[in-house]
């Protein structure tokens, strides 16, 4: 079959969670289908575009919305009108005009969006295609902004305004999915959120990563247990990713520290925030955008993931256990991966307790190896890419 992929930027190197989601659906799909991309990615990097092109056949390219193209009173005009901040911001009129030109030659078999706010010109023109519509999400944004109300910092009464109705709309809006012929979400429970709301075509891709890759990092060792430096991976302008940072450096890390002054913190990822470049210190150090973040698990002793306004599922922890390195989070951070606390890692929500299972990774070598164990055999049983191989392939051939 001939399939369009929609995505936000090409997806090389696969060094990011969202990269590696799309990664997998190219992994299934290209062997036997021909693979097109229309994607954000104007000044792409040489080598994300020559990777690029031994996957896709054609390769469309279009420049990034500017954020701050509408001002905010024309987006809350938009907003009043039942399109969500994050819908509204990502519009892209040069991509719209992309998507009509291939839709009047209706070449596709399939059309693939990764994301809602890229799947909003399907649905807008669902009439126009005759292809099958699939949209795929690695989150719900409804969940993640019911739970960033409660955690947020409001910029006064009108962002507190704003994000109350955006929660409200982005509800509304996911009902609109209904007119593609699948959604997939990451794990069970999202799934069951959507049917919740009346999808009856939401269905499960759950995330996946090459374990066997992962082997770089090597064994948990005493080495790395004794350097007592936490790893935190992610995309590092997202903001549950922010949040987490925010609360783990100002509210968790000093407790820590207290009783452990040579614990450290190495925070990788892409395109870092100004508010997380300010935590930079001797204790705290940031690499930004590296091709493979493999390597800096090698030297960590524990991986932190202290998420608490996210959804989907978190790659990052299946990544943590394929280099077989323990984990600490929360339950929002674990949710959908139905991990069992205390034996494939350590659940904490409140400041002390987190804290407290930190330093327990730092102190005690055999607990700390018994996660990691756990955590392996947990990732190669149920989480190695080859499952996801399969499920897409039955995707396709359902739709």
């Amino acid at each position: 079959m001939k399939i369009l992929l929609l995505n936000q930027e090409l997806p090389f190197p696969a060094n990011s969670g969202h990269r590696m989601r799309t990664r997998n659906f190219i992994r299934a799909l290209r062997p036997e289908h021909e693979l097109s991309i229309l994607c954000f990615d104007k000044n792409a990097d040489p080598g994300a575009l020559n990777e690029s092109k031994k996957y896709f056949k054609d390769i469309l390219l279009v420049k990034r919305p500017a954020a701050a193209a509408a001002s905010k009173a024309k987006r809350l005009m938009r907003l009043l009108g039942g399109i969500p901040w994050e819908i509204s911001e990502t519009y892209s009129q040069e991509l719209e005009s992309k998507l009509l030109k291939l839709l009047d030659r209706q070449e596709f078999d399939v059309i693939i969006a990764r994301y809602i706010f890229l799947g909003q010109y399907l649905i807008k023109h669902r009439k126009l295609i005759r292809a099958k519509v699939i949209i795929d999400l690695d989150d719900i944004d409804f969940i993640k902004s019911s739970r960033q109300l409660s955690v947020a910092r409001p910029g006064g009464r009108y962002d507190a305004f704003r994000r109350s109705l955006n929660d409200l709309q982005m509800r509304r809006y996911y009902a609109r999915l209904r007119l593609a012929d699948k959604v997939t979400v990451c794990s069970r429970n999202d799934s069951d959120v959507l049917k919740g709301i009346g999808l009856a075509n939401a269905g499960i891709v759950p995330n996946t990563i090459e374990v066997a890759r992962c082997g770089e990092a090597g064994e948990y060792s005493r080495e790395a247990f004794d350097n007592k430096l936490f790893l935190f991976c992610g995309n590092l302008s997202y903001e549950p990713n922010i949040d987490g940072l925010r609360w783990f450096i100002e509210s968790v890390f000093p407790g820590i520290k207290l009783k452990e002054p040579r614990a450290r913190l190495q925070i990788v990822g892409s395109f870092p925030s100004r508010e997380i470049e300010q935590y930079r210190s001797d204790d705290i150090s940031i690499y930004a955008n590296v091709p493979d973040v493999v390597p800096y698990y090698r030297s960590a002793s524990a991986v932190i993931v202290p998420l608490r306004v996210a959804g989907g599922t978190r790659i990052k922890i299946l990544e943590a256990f394929a280099c077989r390195r323990p984990v600490v989070t929360t339950t929002t951070g674990a949710e959908g991966l139905e991990l069992r606390g205390n034996v494939d890692c350590l659940i904490r929500d409140d400041e002390e307790g987190f804290a407290g299972a930190c330093l327990t990774l730092l102190k005690d070598y055999n607990a700390a190896l018994g996660l990691t164990g756990e955590g392996f055999r947990l990732v190669q049983e149920q989480f190695d890419v080859k499952a996801s191989d399969t499920i897409i392939k039955d995707l396709l051939r359902h739709v």
